[in-house]
């Protein structure tokens, strides 16, 4: 499953992507909203997550 982890905290991406990774997720991060809009405009996601 890929999964797009969206936040400004970089700390945070790398927790997701550490986590999720560590159980065969494939994680695709991104800083911001306009970043998540691209990577969305360039591959599917099957679960899109928003840290705050």
């Amino acid at each position: 499953m890929k999964i797009l982890s969206v936040d400004d905290n970089a700390e945070n991406r790398h927790l997701l992507e550490a986590l999720l990774g560590s159980s065969g997720y494939t994680v695709v991060s991104a800083r911001n909203g306009i970043e998540a809009l691209e990577q969305l405009g360039k591959e599917p996601f099957e679960r899109s997550y928003r840290i705050s």
